[in-house]
């Protein structure tokens, strides 16, 4: 009956009043508190109760705001699962896996997928507990259906020992291979026999169908690495090797060298794309671990076993012991591998001995049968040497000959064309092709400074080693190479000629460049030519222009002169006009006509003067003469001097407030007279 309101909204009520928040489960420890959250924040709900609620589960909870060390509480808190329309979308609080099934088998919790896991889907299940330790934060369960890795999470329950059955209650998640359980409570039920294991092999371990579940698996404990409070057991075993985890509290040192059989929990190594890349075994203590075959006191007791007998109906290759072969070695790569033969049979040793061996030497090999690739292999192995023996003779391979695996670990001899090298580190690898096969000769062994075979590109070569197969993606064999011991295995039969494919290509390469260079060098001497003679051009014709420019003013310079001449001579007889005309004027005794006809005529003298001032300047060469002129005193003067005898007049049109002009009066009073004169002419 208390009001519902946001979580936000309770930072403004008394301690005293009841209220009501809704939201989702954000973690919880039972008979503590529950952390709930809704839209506007997140608040711890203190209550006693023990009901788990899976995580991002709605519910309705009750209780008095309080504020301790700056956070909000809600102290004397009751809460409870809400279901039906108010656990669904649009409703108070966000929705999460409320009402999702429980999940009661290790089974479900495993068929989950990733985005399923991620959900955190509540988990109750019963199961016996197959691995624990206080040192590790998760532990294994195993029911009816399969086992499961449980995270303890926050949860403070006791870590519960091998054999307990327990209930664990929590939410799912996912881990780096399959989904687990985070704990919110794991409680003892009952005291059980762990539960039969399972024999299984390496190979059906890596499928990652065993995830979390109590096995037994067999293998040769080749050494032990402390690892802080764990002891990490390196085991092999025909298919490969794995690890098996023991407390380092309890020391295991004497299993060292022995086939044993460990009891314990199989687990995934992954990557960061949960791609499973390894087995690790949770043995929960040395009892756990037995002895199936102790450490020989001297491995080279056993008795001998012919190359020829290996793989032959034989058990003895699937459990895990060890047996004994002889025969000549034919390749030794030091601390990694050996290849030996013996009647016409082959067999790879992979061993970790660096005790040197050389082609030609007969020893005993104890080691434990398995396979590698398609091929049969002792793993493990310790070897002596017992004396000199002589090496079969080797298989010539025809060049047609596809990969054969009754090859494979054979001395053999191949012809090819070499078409590539290349020393990497210890290593120099032959590029060979013969007929249509191409295929890899490799050399180790070679030192930090190794003596390389001088073996040219294009030589045909014979080459002599140990035939090894490659297999491809299917475990067929696709391809093969040769394992040299020495550089004398490697023989020069055909030298290749001095024109060699590369070498006529460089020489066509020299050839090409200088052909280029050639043609760059005529066009770029083509372009200088067409350069200078332009040059040329320019020069001649601006000389020309010059030389004309001189001429031209050469005949102004003869004309200024006598336009000079002329108007001084013109200005001469103008003043004797001038000063005649002016004489009479004085006269009183004439009509008025005749002195407005003497001042038209004496206006005009000095017209004629300006012209021959024109004339002057232009003989000079100097500038115009300007002066402050009052233009609509002369363009009245010229225009009506200009229609003086002709039938048409002028009329002025001037505006009053006209600025004076700087200009040579004589040169604008003939730009306006020229005008006039002509807009007279155009007139009918």
């Amino acid at each position: 009956k208390a009001p519902l309101l946001s979580i936000e909204s309770l930072r403004n009520l008394p301690e005293d009043q009841l209220v009501h928040i809704r939201g989702e489960v954000k973690g919880q420890e039972p008979g503590r508190y529950v952390r709930v959250r809704d839209e506007s924040g997140q608040i711890d709900v203190l209550t006693g109760q023990t009901t788990l609620c899976p995580i991002n589960t709605v519910v309705d909870a009750i209780g008095y705001p309080n504020i301790s060390a700056a956070e909000w509480q809600l102290r004397s808190g009751v809460f409870r699962e809400v279901t039906g329309p108010a656990a669904a979308p649009g409703a108070p609080a966000r929705t999460g896996p409320a009402g999702a099934r429980t999940l009661r088998l290790a089974q479900q919790v495993r068929e989950l997928s990733v985005p399923e896991a991620e959900r955190g889907l509540p988990v109750w299940l019963t199961g016996v507990v197959t691995w624990s330790s206080p040192d590790s934060p998760f532990f294994f369960v195993q029911d009816s259906s399969g086992g499961l890795c449980i995270m303890r999470g926050e949860s403070t329950s006791a870590v519960r020992p091998i054999g307990r059955t327990v209930e664990v209650r929590g939410i799912t998640a996912m881990g780096p291979f399959a989904p687990v359980v985070i704990a919110s409570r794991f409680d003892k039920i009952s005291e059980q026999a762990p539960p039969l294991a399972k024999q299984i092999t390496l190979d059906y371990a890596l499928t990652g169908a065993e995830e979390a579940t109590w096995v037994e698996m067999r293998g040769f404990l080749r050494r032990i690495e402390r690892r802080g409070a764990w002891n990490d057991l390196e085991m092999v075993t025909p298919a490969g090797d794995f690890t098996a985890v023991l407390p380092a509290a309890e020391d295991v040192s004497a299993l060292v060298g022995a086939v044993i059989r460990l009891h314990g929990v199989c687990a995934a190594n992954a990557n960061t794309q949960r791609r499973l890349t390894g087995i690790t075994l949770y043995v929960p203590g040395a009892a756990f671990a037995q002895i199936e075959e102790e450490a020989p006191q001297n491995p080279f007791d056993l008795p001998t076993r012919s190359l020829g007998s290996l793989g032959q109906f034989d058990t003895l290759l699937s459990s895990n012991r060890r047996l004994k072969v002889s025969g000549v070695v034919l390749h030794n790569s030091p601390g990694h591998l050996i290849h030996i033969a013996d009647a016409g049979q082959a067999l790879l040793v992979l061993s970790r001995s660096q005790v040197p061996l050389e082609a030609g030497d007969r020893i005993e090999v104890v080691g434990f049968p398995g396979w590698q690739g398609g091929r049969l292999v002792l793993r493990e192995a310790v070897y002596r040497k017992t004396g000199r023996d002589q090496q079969p003779m080797p298989i010539t391979v025809r060049p047609q000959q596809a990969p054969a695996p009754d090859l494979d670990g054979q001395l053999v001899k191949v012809t090819g064309t070499l078409i590539d090298t290349a020393a990497v580190g210890g290593q120099f690898r032959l590029s060979v092709q013969a007929g249509n096969l191409i295929f890899e000769g490799l050399l180790e062994n070679l030192g930090r400074r190794p003596d390389l075979p001088s073996v040219p590109v294009g030589a045909v070569l014979s080459l002599l080693g140990v035939y090894e197969l490659k297999y491809d993606e299917f475990g067929q064999p696709d391809a093969f190479q040769l394992r040299l011991r020495t550089p004398a295995d490697i023989t020069v039969l055909v030298r290749p000629s001095w024109f060699t494919r590369d070498r006529i290509l460089v020489i066509a390469s020299l050839l090409g460049v200088g052909i280029l260079l050639f043609v760059a060098w005529v066009t770029a001497l083509r372009r200088r030519v067409r350069a200078q003679t332009e040059q040329i051009r320019r020069q001649l014709q601006r000389e020309a222009r010059l030389e004309a420019e001189l001429q031209r003013a050469s005949r102004l310079e003869s004309i200024g002169h006598l336009a000079g001449g002329i108007a001084h001579d013109f200005n001469n007889l103008l003043t004797v006009v001038m000063g005649n005309l002016s004489l009479v004027r004085l006269d009183r005794k004439m009509e008025t006509e005749s002195v407005e006809a003497l001042a038209d005529a004496e206006k005009a003298a000095v017209r004629a003067r300006d012209l021959t001032q024109q004339l002057l300047t232009f003989a000079k060469g100097g500038a115009p003469i300007r002066s402050a002129v009052l233009l609509p005193d002369v363009v009245r003067e010229v225009a009506e001097f200009a229609l003086r005898g002709s039938p048409s007049r002028c009329r002025f049109d001037v505006a009053e407030d006209l600025w004076p002009a700087d200009v040579d009066k004589g040169q604008i009073g003939q730009v306006v007279q020229n005008i006039v004169i002509n807009a007279s002419q155009a007139v009918p």
